[in-house]
This record gives C-alpha cells, sequence and structure tokens, in this order.
C-alpha cells in the first residue's frame, strides 16, 4: 500500500500537525483527534485508494480534518474526469495535489474533459503510475498535445495501463520506446498491439486482458518468435473468433510462460452469437498450464468438451475456480464428474508403492460459477452445492478496484481482484 510519507511536499509534517491540533471553539473533541497523525493518514490513504472522490467527504469531516486533507497531496494524487463537472473537478484538484499525479482516468472525449486535460499541460508526470482512457475516440495525437508532458519515459514508467479507444494510433503508444517497460498490468480494447516490443521490453507483465482479433495470417510469424514474459501469471482473451484462441495464446507466449499462467479466460462478448473453441487446441494449452487455479469460459458453445477434457485427461491439478458463462452446452452431468473426479483421493488402504505410482492429487474445486447455463438445473446446482465450497450464478469482484488500481498502491497483484480465489487455494510456488 502507498505509504504516507509520499505526500511530502512544502508543508511539513509539524505544520500539517498544528493545523490539525488546532481547537475547534464550541465544538467537542472528536475522537479521530486523539490519534497520531500518521495513523490519520493512512487511514486516510486507504479509503481514498478504494474512492478517489471520498477525498471530498473526508475533507468535511470537523475543520482540522478539513485543513489536514488539504496539506496532503498524496489524497489527490487520483485524478477521474468523466461528463461530470470535469472542469471544475480538474481545478480543484491541481493545486492540491501539487503535481503528484499517480493515477489518470479519461472517461470521454468531449470538449469539456480537453479543456480539463489543459489544466495539467505544465505538470510534469514523472509520478504517473496508472493511465486509464476509456473514452473511444480519444486520439492519442491529441491526448499528447494536451498533456505534452506525457513522454516515452512516462510511459516506461507506468505500471498498468487500460486503453479501450478505436483510435489506431495508440499502437503506437510503445513504437518509440527503448527501455525496460515497468508494465504490471496491460488491458486494451481494440487497440493492435506491438507484440514484439512488448515481449523485449515487458519482463515484469503480469496482467494482460486483450480484445481485438488477431491477424490469423500474423500467427506463423509470431510462432516463430514466441513471446516469454516471464512474470506473465493472468490472461484473458476477448475474441471475435474463439475457434482460434488457443493457437493465439501458444502463438503469443512459449511453453514455459503458459506453464506459468494461473488464471485464463476465454470470452467472447457478442451475446447474439456463440461460437465454437477448438478443443484439441484449449487442450494442449490447459495440458502446459500445471499452476492453473482460475478458468473462466464464456459465450462458448462447447465449452463441455472443455470441460470433459479437464476430467478425463486430469488437467489442471491446481484449478480451484471455474467459471462459465453463456455455455449452452453445459450440464449437470460433466460438472458432476468434474467434481467427483477431482475429491477422490488415494485410499486410506493404500500402500506407500500404491501412492508412489499413483498420479498427482487433483486439487479440489473451491469456487463453480454457472452464469446463463440453462442445463444446469436446480438438483444438480444442490449436489453440487453440497461438494463445492461455493457455488454461484455470478462471482462478484471483491471491493470497487481493478487489480491494476491495486498494484498502482505497491501491492501484487491481488487474487481475489482479478479471480476470486482465496489466497489459501493459491499454489505457493505461483504468488
Amino acid at each position: 500500500m502507498a505509504n504516507h510519507s509520499d505526500a511530502v511536499d512544502s508543508t511539513t509534517a509539524a505544520d500539517r500537525e498544528e493545523l490539525y491540533r488546532q481547537p475547534e471553539p464550541e465544538q467537542k473533541r472528536s475522537h479521530i483527534q486523539a490519534l497520531p497523525l500518521e495513523i490519520i493518514l493512512t487511514i486516510f490513504t486507504l479509503v481514498v485508494s478504494r474512492d478517489h472522490a471520498s477525498v471530498i467527504i473526508l475533507a468535511q469531516v470537523f475543520q482540522g480534518c478539513c485543513k489536514l486533507v488539504v496539506s496532503a497531496p498524496n489524497l489527490w494524487s487520483t485524478l477521474s474526469l468523466s461528463q461530470a463537472n470535469p472542469q471544475a473537478k480538474a481545478m480543484l484538484w491541481r493545486p492540491r495535489n501539487q503535481g503528484l499525479l499517480r493515477a489518470l482516468h479519461i472517461r470521454d472525449n468531449s470538449k469539456e474533459i480537453r479543456a480539463a486535460l489543459v489544466t495539467f499541460s505544465d505538470i510534469a508526470l514523472d509520478s504517473l503510475r496508472f493511465l486509464s482512457v476509456t473514452g473511444k475516440d480519444m486520439l492519442y495525437g491529441t491526448l499528447c498535445l494536451l498533456l505534452p508532458q506525457l513522454t516515452p519515459s512516462v510511459i516506461s514508467n507506468l505500471r498498468s495501463v487500460d486503453l479501450r479507444v478505436t483510435d489506431i494510433g495508440w499502437s503506437t503508444v510503445w513504437s518509440s520506446v527503448t527501455s525496460e517497460l515497468q508494465l504490471r498490468s496491460l488491458v486494451t480494447e481494440h487497440v493492435p498491439l506491438a507484440w514484439f516490443t512488448l515481449g523485449d521490453h515487458s519482463t515484469k507483465l503480469r496482467h494482460l486482458a486483450y480484445k481485438r482479433a488477431l491477424d490469423v495470417q500474423a500467427l506463423p510469424v509470431l510462432l516463430l518468435r514466441r513471446l516469454s514474459l516471464p512474470s506473465l501469471r493472468f490472461i484473458k482473451l476477448h475474441h471475435w473468433y474463439p475457434n482460434v484462441v488457443g493457437l493465439m495464446i501458444q502463438a503469443l507466449i512459449d511453453i514455459e510462460a503458459v506453464a506459468r499462467l494461473v488464471s485464463i479466460a476465454i470470452v467472447h462478448d457478442e451475446s447474439s452469437y456463440i461460437y465454437r473453441v477448438n478443443t484439441k487446441l484449449v487442450s494442449e494449452l490447459l495440458h502446459n498450464a500445471t499452476l492453473l487455479a482460475h478458468l473462466e469460459l464464456s459465450g462458448i458453445a462447447n465449452a463441455r468438451e472443455v470441460v470433459d477434457a479437464i476430467t478425463q485427461d486430469a488437467l489442471c491439478p491446481n484449478l480451484a475456480t471455474l467459471h462459465l458463462s453463456r455455455c449452452p452446452d453445459v450440464t449437470d452431468k460433466p460438472l458432476i464428474a468434474l467434481v467427483k473426479a477431482r475429491n477422490n483421493t488415494v485410499p486410506s488402504t493404500a500402500t506407500s508403492s500404491d501412492v508412489v505410482d499413483s498420479p498427482a492429487p487433483m486439487a479440489k474445486l473451491h469456487t463453480l460459477v454457472v452464469n446463463s447455463c440453462s442445463k444446469v438445473f436446480d438438483d444438480g446446482q444442490i449436489w453440487l452445492g453440497k461438494h463445492v465450497p461455493h457455488v454461484a450464478r455470478h462471482l462478484e469482484r471483491t471491493g470497487n478496484q481493478t487489480g491494476a488500481e491495486e498494484e498502482l498502491l505497491g501491492e501484487d497483484l491481488p487474487w481475489t481482484s482479478f479471480t476470486g480465489i482465496p489466497l489459501d487455494n493459491v499454489p505457493t510456488n505461483s504468488r
């Protein structure tokens, strides 16, 4: 978690202490005022990390608290610009963060938001670690003009990037980067990626979510030079043509990288159509993913074939969470068979030689999600509920922020944010 020492600025700690301790006439002393200043700042930092706009509420608790909040720039280090009064918000944030801008969210490409960004045009962005652009019409060239301090050096130091834009110009974001990227999390939608640049300079990338139809003609080229990505643990592919998704992953990353993955999500978003995956390719992928703890299949017409392959071929021995959504062929039977196969253990009467010769034990499923799978009936769900600790129609996220924002605060990408898997169910050698 970010340390409150990041808030050091022209206002000294002694000055803040004096402002905070000033008595309030005709008011009873608040219990919170009895706490040490360091604890107050730590609490406030935790609150703001969950919802950056809560800094406004914190400033209104009492008079001394207002002075404290205004004098702590790290509490104003996250700026999110949407259609809700972006210019007024930028004017409020600018003097208070004192150039300490760590996270920038751009939600639209309106005239008001562009004017708000100009407010920060002369601020150095050396402390920027999280960049999110979800205003689909925002051009990369336009943003560079509005924020001239968004230099290749700043981009290289970003820990997390979330791009959901339509401008192809965003594909050049890393084209001028020659040094090692500090990137831990990358989410892209519609943006073609410079794969080899990422592969050469992204040794710290842990979380990759990619939504774009990979050019099938590019697969042979990628197969000749797979990416190592030694730190990659989470991959989520939103794909228009899931039938090539197994080949897509195998084309992008080498077998050793697949073996290090702990979460794979194959998602087809278009609700009007359901596509098939190539079961053989996906099975080969899962065969190599020996540390995989979380698997999600969404909008897949033949997901049952994948579930059957996991059961029959004893794939993914560390699988703890299986998330199935809009998979019309999934029924109670293959899910029950999977749970039974995972729950079977070596009998207590077995000899030591039997144990040695037996296959590696399978991890029991901890969470099973079946969302909009119409052939999973109540009776089957009741049985599954008795043998799987958590069975649900929906898997709710914990907290209000993305794994990328957690990393921004100096923490490792939390399992509960991206996968819903408690830490106790994660293989220790994969953390």
